[in-house]
């Protein structure tokens, strides 16, 4: 499982690699998914643009091993348990 610790670990590295290995685009987002974006960003310790490239990574590759994916695994599993759990509590 990757953290997002891992995660950032993994972008800093790349980042010390030279601008030239990178390819420069602009993107045009609605403003409200730019807030969220940034507000996950300014949470976690992150870049816009590291944010960006994490979702659009785990978009590309739902199946590998990411923190959003394990995220949503774990709280679903969470969720399930919960219930299970209040089930077995009601007369």
């Amino acid at each position: 499982m990757v953290s997002t610790v891992d995660w950032k670990n993994k972008m800093r590295d790349s980042l010390l690699q030279k601008q030239a290995d990178y390819i420069r685009t602009q993107v045009r987002m609605p403003p409200d998914l730019h807030e969220a974006a940034s507000q996950y960003a300014k949470e976690n310790g992150m870049s816009l643009n590291a944010v960006i490239n994490l979702f659009v990574e785990s978009g590309l590759n739902p199946k590998s091993n990411n923190p959003i994916q394990d995220i949503t695994t774990l709280s679903d599993e969470i969720a399930t348990k919960v219930v299970d759990l209040l089930n077995k509590k009601a007369p």
